[in-house]
Parts: C-alpha cells; sequence; structure tokens
C-alpha cells in the first residue's frame, strides 16, 4: 500500500511539474507587430521648385489629413518636400503595437533641386484602436499624432 501511495505521490509530482514546464514556454506577444498593406498611392507632379544644394527654399508649410473607414487608414500628405527628379514616391509602413511609423520618398534620388507634391496612400487592414502615426521624410520634421480609429 505505501508503495502504490508513493508511486501516486510521484506521478502527481511528474504531471505537475510537466504542467509548469509546459506553461513556462509558452510563447506570449506583448508587442504584437503588424504587416500593414499599403495601396493606391497617388502623387501630384510638382507644385512648388526650390533650388537645392542641401537647402530648404521658401517652402509651404506640410500638413496631413487623416481618414479612416471600415479598416482602412486614408493618408494625404500636402506639400511634401521631395528630389524634382522623383518618378515614384515609397511608402514604407513599419507597425509595432499601437504605434504605425510611415515613411515617404521620393524616387531616385538624383536632382539637385526640390519640389513639393501632394502624396495620399491607403493603409490596409487596421483594427480599431488607438494609434500614434507617425510620418517622416528625409527633410521634415516628423509628424506625430495620435488617432483613435
Amino acid at each position: 500500500m505505501k508503495k502504490n501511495r508513493k508511486l501516486k505521490i510521484l506521478q502527481s509530482l511528474v504531471i505537475a511539474a510537466m504542467v509548469i514546464t509546459i506553461a513556462a514556454c509558452e510563447k506570449t506577444n506583448t508587442t504584437s507587430k503588424h504587416n500593414y498593406d499599403v495601396s493606391n498611392i497617388v502623387f501630384t507632379d510638382c507644385i512648388h521648385h526650390q533650388v537645392s544644394g542641401n537647402q530648404k527654399g521658401d517652402q509651404s508649410q506640410d500638413s496631413v489629413s487623416i481618414d479612416y473607414h471600415d479598416g482602412t487608414i486614408h493618408i494625404t500628405h500636402y506639400n511634401l518636400t521631395v528630389n524634382c527628379g522623383f518618378e515614384k514616391i515609397d511608402v514604407v509602413v513599419e507597425a509595432k503595437a499601437d504605434t504605425i511609423r510611415i515613411i515617404e520618398n521620393g524616387i531616385p534620388e538624383n536632382a539637385d533641386c526640390m519640389c513639393e507634391v501632394e502624396n495620399s496612400f491607403d493603409i490596409n487592414n487596421v483594427p480599431h484602436g488607438t494609434y500614434t502615426i507617425i510620418m517622416e521624410n528625409w527633410d521634415s520634421i516628423p509628424y506625430v499624432q495620435t488617432y483613435i480609429f
């Protein structure tokens, strides 16, 4: 009888150790990373030209308009400064937890003058929530604003 009792206690201890080990190995994702799809990138030709040489000329103040509808953030960036030899605007979105970082650049970057354009695009599959949007490009102070969608 003592053997059976010792065996049952030993089995219980082994099972408890296994449960603790499995629970300790569970992976938790405390910083969820999202890869949102960027679509509908539309930009204007140069609106204002500036002579460059790494100097900002007379620039209009850039501004941002952000709207949210059915999981899609629509962004328009007014007076975005790019090089005047650009052929397209590249938009990269990096998202982590409640922060969405957006980087905009005119491609290629090989001209010796600058211009301002309007750039708009959509970020798709964004769930409802509170997000800090950070928009950057090489030339401007980052735009940072918190939104509730």
